[in-house]
């Protein structure tokens, strides 16, 4: 693994590496991020004490202290102290201490302290501190202390 600590480092890196190098990229304020040389391909983009694991083709942008794990062709914003695990091609737009996990070609718009837990094709938009269980489906939206459950394909 090459640790990158200064702008001087940054630019002293070769323009290229073997398959698997590791890269990561400290700051002052404890942020950091890591970038893998894989065949995997995956991009990130993170700021402001944000932590992304990112592996099979994801795309991830995340700011403001998020957490994000994605993988297998996920897509995620993530914002706002958000927490999100994507997998198998979901998509996720997670804000504002909202907490996501998103799985088989799920959709979830989530804000305002929002829990959502979505899987089989489901889409989901959840605000003001709704809770949501979607599977095989489903399409839900939750406003205001909400509660959900779609047990029809469990």
């Amino acid at each position: 693994m090459i640790t990158i600590t200064s702008q001087k480092e940054w630019d002293a890196l070769p323009k290229s590496f073997p398959t698997l190098t590791r890269i990561e990229i400290r700051s002052d304020n404890n942020a950091w991020i890591q970038i893998s040389n894989t065949p995997e391909n995956s991009q990130v983009v993170a700021r402001g004490d944000s932590h992304v694991v990112a592996r099979d083709h994801s795309h991830v942008f995340a700011r403001g202290n998020s957490h994000v794990f994605a993988r297998g062709n996920s897509h995620v914003f993530a914002r706002g102290n958000s927490h999100v695990f994507a997998r198998d091609h979901s998509q996720v737009d997670a804000r504002d201490h909202s907490h996501v996990e998103a799985r088989d070609h799920s959709h979830v718009d989530a804000g305002d302290h929002s829990h959502v837990e979505a899987c089989g094709k489901s889409h989901v938009e959840a605000c003001g501190k709704s809770h949501v269980v979607a599977r095989g489906n489903s399409h839900v939206e939750a406003w205001d202390n909400s509660t959900v459950d779609d047990k029809r394909l469990a």
